[in-house]
């Protein structure tokens, strides 16, 4: 009697295993990618001084003296001093040939100090270059944009990245003769921000064009969808 009780139980696991692994092979999966184009409203750049002279306190000397008026500038443009850190502060020693006749070498001293500038209105982004490059700034590089507050943005590529899946399963489905089934699961993988070039305002006038595109803040939703 036990043994077959037993026997019942082990056909009857089985039997479970094997509806489950049919189950679970009725199954269509799907990634979907959603994306949201957004203007930026922050611009970063670093924006500073190079000095070369004789002697390293001619190079240091003439460095500070230009970052002084920088400061000064960036004060009036409105950039708090939260928004401001020094990024590098270099001194190097030179040593090139200058085509000399008597073949000696010219020799000197390199400063230089650069700022990392946070922009908290992309619109006033070339007044702030203009601006600072007639304060003496001659180094500028590393330009980005990004979004302050990407949630609502990112809520928006969410639903477009469900949607594409959601739309690719039921492609799959009608295909294979089958009926889509509800969601069993979903799993979101957020992909960043992607820089989209535009072209430059032509309404900044005399101050430096600057184009700042837009950011895509894509998000990508791996589904799992039951078979009916």
């Amino acid at each position: 009697m036990r043994k077959a009780f037993f026997g019942w139980m082990v056909a009857a696991a089985l039997a479970a295993q094997g509806a489950a692994a049919q189950d679970a092979e009725r199954r269509i999966y799907v990634t979907g990618v959603g994306e949201a184009q957004v203007v930026p409203d922050v611009a970063t750049l670093t924006i500073g001084v190079t000095r070369e002279e004789p002697s390293a306190r001619e190079a240091m000397e003439g460095v500070a003296e230009t970052m002084t008026e920088l400061f000064t500038a960036l004060d009036s443009l409105g950039i708090a001093d939260e928004d401001r850190q020094t990024s590098n502060l270099t001194l190097r020693a030179v040593e090139r040939n200058r085509g000399n006749s008597n073949g000696d070498d010219f020799k000197g001293f390199v400063a230089r100090n650069m700022l990392t500038l946070t922009v908290r209105d992309v619109e006033a982004l070339g007044a702030v270059i203009d601006g600072l490059s007639l304060s003496g700034a001659n180094a500028i590089h590393g330009i980005s944009f990004d979004v302050s507050e990407p949630d609502a943005h990112l809520t928006e590529a969410r639903k477009a990245a469900v949607a594409d899946a959601t739309a690719k399963a039921q492609t799959h489905a009608e295909a294979a003769g089958v009926t889509l089934g509800p969601v069993m699961s979903i799993r979101e993988n957020q992909g960043g921000y992607r820089p989209v070039m535009r072209a430059a305002r032509s309404e900044m006038a005399m101050d430096m064009p600057v184009a700042e595109g837009t950011v895509g803040l894509s998000v990508t939703v791996d589904m799992e969808f039951a078979i009916e």
